[in-house]
């Protein structure tokens, strides 16, 4: 594991985004595109959660993003963000915020 200086560590943005669209990535078995809210700013965001949430769970939750990370390409879909979810050998587990915090909301 690599070592993140304080400094690097505070340019990351991490928001509320707020889940308005997902769909399962045609010819993938765990990719997940979702159109989320992130205050003000739709991001279109594409994650390997497929095998752990159907789209439909995912559709109005309030998730943790990191919205300043560089655009990176999945099955030739831009994705502007990303979500955090803990990984592990039995699947994965979405962040999941509250619903009463404001979309937009800086996460420290």
């Amino acid at each position: 594991m690599s070592i993140v200086t304080f400094d690097e560590f505070r340019k990351m943005d991490f928001r509320v985004g707020h889940v308005e669209s997902a769909e399962k990535v045609l010819n993938t078995d765990k990719l997940v595109k979702m159109v989320m809210d992130i205050g003000g700013e739709k991001r279109q965001v594409i994650a390997g959660i497929g095998a752990s949430y159907l789209p439909e769970q995912l559709i109005g939750r309030n998730l943790v993003v990191l919205v300043n990370l560089e655009h990176k390409k999945f099955k030739g879909l831009d994705s502007e963000a990303m979500i955090l979810a803990a990984d592990w050998e039995e699947g994965t587990s979405v962040i999941f915020v509250a619903d009463d915090v404001p979309v937009g909301t800086r996460v420290v």
